[in-house]
This record gives C-alpha cells, structure tokens and sequence, in this order.
C-alpha cells in the first residue's frame, strides 16, 4: 500500500510539475497536447510523425509549419519538461540575445553554443552568451565603443573588401558543387 501511494503521489507530481511548466508559455502560440500517455512527451510524438510523413524535411521546415498553422511568428514545442520557444520573427531574436535583465541566458546554452559541431561558434564567455550578470555589462561597456557610427564608418572600407572578398571565395565553391563546411578554411 505504500508503495502505490508513494507512485500515485509521484505521478501527480510530476504531472502539476509539467502543466506548471508549460503554463508559463500559454501567452505563445502552441497546438494542444491531448491528455493521454503521450501527455508526457508534449508534442514529441507529432514531431516524430510529420518526420514519418516526409523524412525528408528537417526541424526548421516543421517548425515553419507549425507557424503557418498556427498563423503565428513564435512558437512553444514541448518536448517532456522542456518547452522550445522557437521564432522566425528577427526583431525578436536581437532583443533575446542582448536583453540581459529580461532575458537570462543558462549555463547550458553557453556551453552548447560555444561549440556546434566540435567547431567554436560564438564562444563560451562572449556578449551573446553571456548570462547577463555584471561581468556581461563590464564586456559590453568596453565593446560598446567599437560600434559607434563614426567607428564604422572608417572601417566600412575594411569590412566590405573582406566580405567581397567572401563572396568571391563562396561563389568558386558554388561553381564546384561541392558541400561547405567552416571546417574547410
């Protein structure tokens, strides 16, 4: 008897736990999760059948679905305790990355986004990643000189040779049809 009380109590725990969890996103466009045993894995199982329907689309091209039927920019995925705010919408996605009162970042993104694919991406302590703490508003303070109009404007020369000098690069890999990874140069 013990025992079935303690599973039934964990089992109302842990459902207050994700309707606690995902309640927090109602604000946001997201499909209903049926209650039933799937209930726990959120819209996992959806995702895995619109995977099913066309293995080849990838995440983005569902996610991009999702908006269109929802008629929304942003959307929530909830997948078992996590809930994915995903959004198309580019005036959002500066203001998440900057913002650092409204916007904390984790540890976990940190780390994740400091390195795809085993190639440093934007780095484990930089502006972007930062969780926002004062250390943040002392690397923005000493950042924030670089990036004022007349700054860039004198090195506007300098940026545009660079990213011509881009364009020429990519566009000889584009003639050899070959894939391009940043592991290449």
């Amino acid at each position: 008897l013990k025992i079935s009380v303690l599973l039934f109590s964990s089992y109302v725990a842990v459902n207050l736990y994700l309707y606690w969890k995902r309640r927090q996103y109602r604000h946001i466009a997201s499909f209903p999760i049926p209650i039933s045993l799937k209930w726990f894995m959120g819209h996992l199982p959806d995702i895995k059948l619109r995977i099913k329907q066309s293995p080849t689309k990838s995440f983005v091209q569902i996610v991009s679905e999702y908006q269109k039927e929802l008629d929304a920019e942003s959307v929530v995925l909830a997948i078992f305790t996590v809930n994915l705010v995903l959004t198309m919408d580019l005036n959002i996605i500066p203001k998440l990355l900057t913002d650092r009162t409204k916007f904390l970042k984790r540890d976990t993104l940190r780390q994740n986004m400091g390195w795809c694919a085993g190639v440093r991406g934007v780095g484990n302590y930089g502006l972007i990643v930062d969780p926002g703490t004062d250390v943040w508003a002392a690397k923005r303070r000493i950042m924030d000189p670089a990036f004022t109009r007349s700054f860039l404007r004198t090195t506007m020369d300098g940026m545009n040779k660079v990213a011509d000098r881009l364009m020429e690069v990519l566009e000889k890999k584009a003639e050899c049809a070959r894939s391009l990874t940043s592991r290449n140069h």
